[in-house]
């Protein structure tokens, strides 16, 4: 946003999709300041992560997560089940890319490659498998 001397001021009322997907977070220290909607990390405490190969509902949620190198987690991206397939597999899910850009829909599959591998899982040498997606259910 720009002020009337076209200089730029924050658009206090952006939010991304971490806020988006899991809401506010308690700690101060995971915002991004001076946004108060931009989140570098997710409140998961009123979340159940759930285990992998579980059935899939709408109004869950992903956490998309990268892995540098076998011990380091980051979380990249976060998104709203919105359609499921019989079997329980989410085939579309509702996010925000970032804060400048509107909600889309789309398949858990399809994001920027920014935001992750595409792939469910990560395997590192000795066989160690992370996981790319982890999904959450409201308690």
């Amino acid at each position: 946003m720009l002020d009337e001397n076209l200089k730029g001021i924050p658009n206090l009322d952006a939010y991304n999709c971490h806020y988006y997907a899991f809401g506010a977070n308690s700690d101060p220290d995971s915002y991004n300041m001076p946004f108060t909607k931009v989140l570098a990390y997710p409140d998961l405490s009123n979340f159940t992560e759930l285990s992998p190969g579980s059935k899939i509902k709408v109004g869950d949620r992903i956490l998309y997560i990268g892995w540098p190198d076998v011990n380091t987690k980051i979380i990249t991206h976060s998104a709203i089940v919105t359609q499921v397939d019989p079997s329980g597999y989410a085939i579309e899910v509702s996010s925000k890319m970032g804060e400048t850009y509107g909600i889309i829909k789309h398949h858990p599959r399809d994001i920027p490659e920014q935001y992750g591998v595409t792939n469910p899982t990560t395997t590192f040498s000795g066989g160690i498998v992370r996981y790319n997606r982890v999904y959450y259910r409201p308690k």
